[in-house]
């Protein structure tokens, strides 16, 4: 057997291996505490710039990235990796892939072929593993057939590697994304971090969340103040000062002043004098001697009686 079949048949065992430690984990019902390491992996849920841990993605497809992250000072060289990945089935359903067939780069998870490497192949790689119908876990593992020949991919210190994306169904309810059975080797078969469970060397491992985008409170329509329109001063119409019709001072009536009928002031009947004494004079002496003297009587004044006043009518001074 050649140095790379044994090669490869020990990364091949250390990984089963791996796999065979989630039943144990799930029966301590327990995960190991992360502590500082030099390695990390993290679920970056909106991938692209810095790695997001909490995010809230519109209804629809969502895929998420898995990042391997050195920070132990000294460059290495990745050649097999291991891990799966569990979200709320009801809110986040793994896509299934029409095919998956090997070396089984484009399935789902999708592995990162682009790493470097020249023989890396995957087995198994299933969307969900887990029968049930609330929980989704999507498991990858992949390994570099290359073994101690491998140059790539080399992980400097403080640079982050790509290893898989995930993508989901999303519905746009709330879940965490969290990641077990992490294992990543170098190709000299030591593991340089696993976590949930540990098997050799303790590593940070990052969940993510994804939550429904918060209510936009739709603001009311902001106020334009619409001006009321500017006031014109329309001055009022020139007056005219449009003359009255001028008086004609139209006369009254003349008065006519219709005369009170003239008082007839029906004239009290003349008083009827009384005729004067005639006093028929003597005749002129003839010194014819007088008769024996007869003395003939005057007449009894008669002093006719005035007649009545007959009242004079009230003016009635016709309008």
């Amino acid at each position: 057997m050649t140095a790379q079949r044994i090669w490869l048949a020990g990364l091949a065992v250390l990984l089963v291996g791996a796999l065979s430690l989630l039943g144990s984990a799930f029966m301590r019902g327990r995960f190991a505490e992360a502590t500082p390491n030099p390695w990390e992996v993290a679920i970056d849920c909106a991938p692209g710039g810095a790695v997001d841990s909490a995010c809230t993605p519109a209804p629809g497809p969502v895929t998420v990235d898995i990042i391997l992250r050195n920070t132990s000072g000294s460059p290495d060289i990745v050649s097999g990796v291991s891990f799966t990945v569990r979200a709320d089935q009801s809110v986040a359903v793994p896509v299934v892939p029409g095919s998956c067939t090997a070396p089984k780069f484009n399935c789902n998870p999708d592995f990162n072929e682009s790493m470097g490497g020249g023989d890396w192949s995957c087995s198994p790689v299933l969307a969900d593993q887990n029968a049930t119908a609330e929980v989704a876990d999507s498991l990858i593992s992949c390994i570099n057939a290359e073994g101690p020949d491998a140059v790539a991919p080399v992980v400097t210190d403080g640079s982050s590697l790509l290893l898989a994306s995930v993508t989901y169904n999303y519905s746009g309810g709330s879940t965490a994304l969290t990641l077990r059975d992490v294992n990543v080797y170098n190709k000299n078969v030591t593991e340089l971090i696993s976590c949930h469970p540990v098997l050799t060397n303790v590593g940070d491992c990052f969940e993510a969340t994804l939550d429904p985008a918060p209510a936009t409170n739709t603001p009311l329509p902001t106020s334009t103040n619409t001006p009321l329109p500017t006031a014109t001063n329309t001055p009022p119409p020139t007056s005219t000062n449009t003359p009255l019709p001028t008086s004609t001072n139209t006369p009254e009536p003349t008065a006519t002043n219709t005369a009170v009928p003239t008082s007839t002031n029906t004239p009290e009947p003349t008083n009827t004098p009384v005729p004067t004494p005639t006093d028929t004079p003597a005749p002129t002496a003839t010194n014819t001697p007088e008769p024996a003297a007869t003395d003939t009587a005057v007449p009894t004044s008669t002093n006719t009686p005035e007649p009545t006043n007959t009242p004079v009518p009230t003016p009635t001074d016709t309008p």
